[in-house]
């Protein structure tokens, strides 16, 4: 391999490396932007269900307390 032909060879190796790198940066900065949680919201949430669980008429038990509450966050979409 000629001086020319390995010169090419590892700019245009040094292109594909450089873009690989900027489109997976790109990927996980958009990924960790998804993937966060939502944190005021489940707090709210969890406010919630401790004053249910401590202040309704009737005793409830924790899985029938999260069954209801997913039905009812399905039948709201």
């Amino acid at each position: 391999m000629s001086i020319r032909s390995r010169s090419i060879m590892l700019i245009l190796m040094g292109i594909v490396l450089g873009a690989s790198l900027t489109i997976g940066h790109t990927v996980m900065a958009t990924r960790e932007k998804t993937d966060t949680l939502p944190l005021a919201q489940l707090r709210t949430f969890t406010d919630v269900f401790t004053r249910i669980k401590n202040n309704y008429v009737e005793e409830v038990s924790d899985e029938e307390l999260l069954e209801h509450a997913i039905k009812g966050m399905l039948r709201g979409l």
